[in-house]
């Protein structure tokens, strides 16, 4: 029997992603369900540690500390995506306050292709999950703002 190790071609990575070359020559993988803006997801590792066993060979079988070392890197994984998800979670809210830190006071902001907007902040809405200030009528990025006048 013949063990082959697994192999991409050089546009798609061993597990069917697309990899992504940038220009200082850092390569991504793409297409990963779990989480697009790391390299290997859950899923990925686990088809990889799969793929890994069904193909040893039977008379020199994967040894316990290496089986050991790659669940403990699926774990790593695991609570690595999970504190990302709470980072996530917090720039959300953390953005929500400073929004809503901003209403009563006179904002200017400069809108990409748009006209500036200034005026007092009346309310924030959520769009898209993203915290939008409400001036004058017009919706408001919060990352647009150019300058806080607590006056009002």
């Amino acid at each position: 029997m013949e063990i082959r190790p697994l192999q991409g071609n050089a546009n798609t990575g061993i597990l069917g992603g697309t990899r992504n070359t940038s220009a200082t020559g850092s390569t991504s993988v793409g297409n990963n369900e779990d989480n697009p803006l790391m390299g290997i997801g859950k899923s990925d590792f686990m088809k990889l540690l799969v793929a890994q066993l069904r193909n040893q060979d039977p008379l020199k079988p994967m040894e316990d500390k290496e089986f050991i070392a790659q669940m403990a890197q699926l774990n790593t994984v695991e609570q690595i995506s999970a504190m990302n998800n709470k980072l996530d979670e917090f720039l959300r809210v953390e953005a929500m306050a400073q929004a809503s830190s901003l209403i009563g006071k006179t904002i200017r902001a400069e809108p990409t292709g748009a006209n500036p907007i200034a005026g007092v902040v009346q309310e924030v809405r959520i769009e898209q999950n993203k915290p939008m200030l409400i001036v004058n009528g017009n919706e408001v990025n919060l990352a647009d703002v150019r300058s806080i006048d607590a006056a009002g």
